[in-house]
Formats: structure tokens, sequence, C-alpha cells
């Protein structure tokens, strides 16, 4: 079916210290109607939007047909976004021993560094999620030392949803929390401590 290809999904992904959001979207279609490229375009804002880029191509397919839609890809990648690029060779266990060497080798001017995986034995995914980790934009490290109070312990709660807490610990009437976040993250969180320790204490209770 036609429009099937046009919706994305989008799933939670566990990962060693953060959790991603990774979202499917559209394939690549050749000869697209004229009257359907509009409709790609809010298709394609998620991945304009995204912090990493995954290019899942066949590698059981030809090189020249591999090249195509690499090229074809990036064009329209790089015209609005400035993510990593990371290209995914998927159906590796399809193919012959040393072919997928060859297929890096021929590739690698539009593919540079591809991960070679396999979704029906999951050969591969363990290096896929090592390297997502490694191209993700860098985490700050912060430490927070709060009050032990309900506002307190609502921005604790927040920071575990949206980064990671490497220590929690208490002492008397105070709580340190030492995580890592995203950089809007940890500014939001450094604003919303120093708002919490503004306050009077009998309001803070």
């Amino acid at each position: 079916m036609l429009f099937t290809t046009l919706g994305t999904t989008t799933r939670r992904a566990e990962m060693e210290k953060r959790d991603v959001l990774l979202t499917d979207t559209v394939g690549f279609i050749s000869d697209l109607p004229h009257w359907l490229v509009e409709s790609f375009e809010s298709t394609l804002d998620s991945v304009y939007r995204a912090d990493l880029v995954l290019l899942v191509v066949d590698a059981s397919e030809s090189v020249e047909a591999i090249r195509e839609k690499l090229v074809t890809s990036h064009d329209t990648l790089y015209e609005r976004n400035e993510a990593p690029v990371v290209t995914v060779f998927n159906k590796i266990d399809q193919l012959r021993p040393g072919e997928l060497a060859d297929k890096r080798a021929a590739l690698s001017g539009v593919a540079p560094d591809p991960i070679g995986v396999s979704a029906k034995t999951g050969a591969g995914v363990a290096e896929l999620r090592d390297r997502v980790e490694d191209e993700l934009p860098e985490w700050e490290r912060e430490r927070l030392v709060l009050p032990v109070t309900d506002d307190a312990m609502s921005l604790v709660s927040w920071v575990h949803d949206h980064g990671y807490v490497d220590e929690e610990t208490y002492a008397g009437d105070q709580v340190t929390v030492d995580f890592e976040a995203r950089p809007s993250i940890v500014a939001r969180a450094r604003a919303r401590a120093a708002d919490i320790a503004a306050r009077p204490a009998e309001e803070s209770v």
C-alpha cells in the first residue's frame, strides 16, 4: 500500500547510560510522483530534528543499487540536517563470506565506516548500540546539592527521567545528585535547583 510508508513509528530504546527515542521514518522510494513529494516533508521533519541519523540499507542488494539510494538520501539529508549520519548495512546474514568487506570498500566514498548488522540474527547489534552511544551529542556532568523538600524530590525524579544519575546520596537534611545529561537538561536542572535554594525554608517544606 503506497501510503503506509508515509507514517513514522517512534519507540523508546534503553541504552547503557541513556534511553533514546528511535523513529523509523520513510524508506527509499524511486520514481515518486511529484504530487507526493510535499507529503514527505512533514515525515522528514523528525529526521531533520534528530541528534543522529541511522541510514539503513539492504546489504544484499547490488553495489549500484545501494550507491544510488545512499547518494539520493545524502542529497536529501544534507539540505537541512546537521546531525551525524551512520550507514547501517542490514541483512548481512544473506551475504557470502567476504562480500560485506567488498561492499564496504566499494561504497567507502558514500558510506564511510558503516556498521554491518542482521536484524534477523542479531549479529552486529551490540556494535551498533556502541556506535550510537559514541555518536550522540556529549552529555554534561553536574552535581546538585538540595534540601530534602517536596520540590527537591520532584526535581530529583525529573533528573532521573531526563538524564543518567551516577549517584544519589542523603546526609541529614540534604540530598546530593551526581548525574549526566544533555546541556539543555543540565541548564534547566540548575535553574530549578537555584529556585528551590532561593525559597524561604518554610515555603520549601
